[in-house]
């Protein structure tokens, strides 16, 4: 694992820092960031709109409902959409933030948690 991780540190590397035989595949690597990164916010705010939308309808619904049964049929309708939107721009900028630092996490695993940028004291 620690090979695995090490590996993918490599290719994301500053420039400066990279020693791979493997151009081709550090500028897949690059490019995949780069479209993750573009697309990501223009998804998250198509998503909400959705999710809001969604919720404006189900809203309507459940004031135009007769009986209790409606009703609470489009009480958890209009629970499970709030519920799922969150839950989609929450995982969207998890991705995201795990994109734009990648190069920073596989660092920290492979240090083994540590701080790779500072230095352990010395007693």
């Amino acid at each position: 694992m620690n090979k695995l991780l090490g590996f993918m540190n490599m290719l994301l590397a500053d420039e400066k820092d990279k020693a791979t035989d493997i151009p081709w595949l550090q500028s897949i690597v690059e490019a995949v960031q780069r479209v993750i990164g573009d697309i990501i916010v223009p998804i998250i705010i198509i998503v909400a709109t959705i999710g809001i939308v969604y919720a404006i309808v189900l809203g309507v619904n459940y004031a135009k409902a007769e009986t209790s049964d409606q009703k609470e049929e489009a009480k958890k309708r209009i629970i499970n959409v709030v519920v799922g939107a969150v839950l989609m721009i929450v995982l969207m900028l998890a991705l995201y933030l795990f994109v734009e630092n990648a190069h920073d996490i596989f660092g920290w695993v492979e240090a083994g948690g540590n701080n790779p940028t500072t230095e352990t004291p010395t007693t």
